[in-house]
């Protein structure tokens, strides 16, 4: 009989879980510099509400952390073993395991985790998940997606408080905080490929043009704000925002982009020390196809 092995890792399982792991990351070293730093204001007498906000900003910057490195305290991010000894979980293997996208948490870690981290699941039971995998085929599949986003972001783009993809024009000035006006980073690119996909069932070109443009625009964020995997996030979502023929866009490609910008040999070699997570990354984003 053909033994049933483990089912084959694809890259939206890996990054769905390297997301949560990076934000529950940024919070755990966090809350280690918040309660260090509390502990450090009461043996010191000093009530931080008290001062001005530029000594406020320079007793941050001066504090010496004993816990947390500068790197660390900068870049909100530290390694797998002290995320697991933060959590009172001795198999920090796991962990590591969690930091490169190799294996899922399931459903009682998750709700375990979120006691401590609040709303960290958020990240990892998003819908762009799901809506990656595949092309939606209906109008009612697209417009379901984009109800399940949060509240906020729905209430920002009813009211016209975000600019509208469709709409987007890359002579006017570029809101780098753009993201900021949905309730998560992941909404602001959801509704990026929401706008394309209804371009798209309308067959306007015009439109689906603008929201590749918006997109281009607005690749940054998420790689500075989130982590350096975003960028096979990226790629997955440029697979779903297909350019028609004779497009400008036609021959635009995530990874050629950053490497013209100098940017992907520092992104591959951030990612190769963080555990050679840009080689396993790598290696699914090329297995990847849309169902």
């Amino acid at each position: 009989m053909k033994s049933v092995g483990q089912p084959k890792k694809n890259i939206i399982d890996a990054l769905q879980t390297i997301f949560w792991y990076r934000y529950l990351e940024t919070g755990i070293v966090a809350k280690i510099f918040e309660k260090e730093f509390s502990e450090f204001c009461l043996e010191n007498k000093i009530d931080i509400t008290s001062l001005e906000v530029e000594d406020r900003i320079s007793l941050l910057e001066n504090f010496q952390s004993s816990k947390l490195n500068s790197k660390e305290i900068t870049f909100y991010q530290t390694n797998a073993n002290k995320i697991g000894h933060s959590l009172n979980q001795a198999d920090s293997r796991i962990w590591y395991k969690y930091s490169k996208g190799e294996t899922k948490p399931n459903a009682v870690k998750l709700k375990r985790i979120d006691a401590i981290v609040e709303n960290s699941s958020l990240y990892f039971n998003h819908p762009i998940w799901d809506f990656l995998k595949s092309r939606p085929v209906t109008r009612s599949y697209l417009e379901n997606f984009l109800l399940k986003l949060e509240d906020v972001s729905i209430d920002a783009i009813n009211n016209k408080i975000i600019t509208e993809p469709t709409l987007f024009d890359k002579k006017v000035h570029l809101d780098e905080f753009e993201f900021l006006k949905y309730g998560n980073i992941l909404d602001f690119y959801s509704y990026i490929l929401y706008a394309y996909h209804k371009a798209r069932f309308d067959l306007d070109l015009e439109k689906m043009d603008k929201c590749i443009s918006f997109f281009i625009s607005n690749l940054q964020p998420i790689l500075t704000y989130f982590c350096s995997e975003a960028i096979f996030f990226l790629k997955l979502c440029q697979i779903h925002l297909q350019p028609y023929k004779s497009s400008e866009f036609e021959n635009f490609e995530i990874f050629d982009h950053f490497k013209k910008c100098e940017l992907l040999t520092k992104i591959h070699d951030h990612l190769k020390n963080e555990n050679n997570t840009y080689e396993f990354l790598n290696i699914l984003i090329k297995d990847f196809y849309l169902d």
